[in-house]
């Protein structure tokens, strides 16, 4: 009787510990297939997003050498006046007109002031969002009214010699995010910049670049070219200027698309010609509104101005923009 106890113990013993061994291979199985499968959907997920390029958030432009500073007499005052249904320095604003922010504390509508937006960073509500094939782009949250200021373009401020050696050493990049400001510098936004640097290019932009002056430094803007909806990608015209015979192909999808960034260096060549005869014939340099919405034909001029720099950037396939100077993408 105790005999028979004990094998049928033995036996249940055996049974028991079998179970065991045959849940633990299982329990074992399932996770190595739970983690080969995790390791291909973190694999595939991978594959899927794209990374936003590593760089610092700025509010404002970083300056290599010190920041100008506007002597007394050197303020723009403008002759606005507080009245009853008109918009304090709106449309009219004498400095509005010629793309000059008013002063804090000297502008006669004093905190009432509406021409201050980059002062104040009075931006719109923008995010990134996948591009698709254009990488990363930017959008708008809310309604965006024609002519309204959506964000400033902000980088460090650097001069064109700095400029040429970035150039180099950006030559294994797919893209700049250099924006030409004026004969001297440039603004690069590739390490260190604001949201603005994500607006993709346009062949029927929404958007334009506009130049103002502020506070005695020359400061860059994104404007809207027309009323933009909530939830609308953001664009501007790059301008290219491509040296080298590789094209850049335009991936922008507009109804009026040209095809490829970037006029070839002889029609660029024949623009600049056109344009210092168009100066020396009226003996004046532009002094219109529109010259300081950003123009492929000026600010770019004094780097690259001579034909033998063609020859130069055509080895690594460069497209130069005022705005904006890209690599191939």
């Amino acid at each position: 009787m105790g005999k028979d106890s004990d094998e049928r113990e033995s036996k249940k013993l055996k049974v028991s510990t079998s179970k065991s061994t045959d849940e633990k291979d299982s329990l074992a199985n399932n996770e190595r297939k739970r983690k080969k499968h995790n390791e291909k959907d973190k694999s595939v997920k991978k594959k899927k997003t794209k990374e936003l390029p590593p760089f610092q958030i700025i509010d404002e432009n970083l300056y290599e050498r010190d920041k100008v500073k506007l002597k007394e007499e050197d303020i723009s005052v403008c002759d606005c006046y507080l009245m009853s249904g008109v918009v304090p320095c709106g449309d009219q604003c004498l400095n509005r007109l010629t793309f000059i922010e008013c002063t804090p504390g000297h502008c006669p509508c004093g905190v009432s002031c509406t021409n201050q937006s980059f002062q104040k960073k009075d931006f719109a509500i923008v995010e990134t969002f996948d591009a698709d094939k254009k990488g990363r782009g930017l959008k708008t949250l809310v309604d965006i009214r024609a002519g309204q200021f959506i964000i400033e373009y902000v980088g460090e401020v650097i001069t064109y010699s700095e400029c040429r050696r970035r150039l180099k050493k950006y030559s294994n990049e797919k893209n700049f995010y250099i924006l030409t400001l004026d004969a001297n510098e440039c603004i690069d936004a590739r390490f260190k910049g604001n949201l603005a640097r994500y607006v993709n290019h346009s062949c029927d932009p929404n958007c334009q670049t506009q130049k103002w002056h502020v506070a005695g430094e020359l400061r860059v803007g994104i404007f809207a070219l027309v009323d933009i909806k909530a939830g609308t990608e953001l664009t501007f015209d790059y301008q290219f200027e491509r040296f080298g015979s590789r094209k850049q192909k335009c991936l922008c999808g507009s109804s009026n698309c040209r095809g490829s960034l970037g006029a070839k260096p002889k029609q660029i060549l024949s623009k600049r010609k056109n344009a210092s005869k168009h100066v020396s014939e009226n003996k004046k340099p532009w002094v219109k509104k529109d010259y300081h919405v950003v123009n492929p034909m000026l600010a770019i001029e004094s780097l690259f101005s001579a034909e033998t720099n063609f020859k130069k950037f055509s080895d690594v396939g460069i497209s130069l923009t005022t705005p904006r100077l890209f690599l191939l993408r």
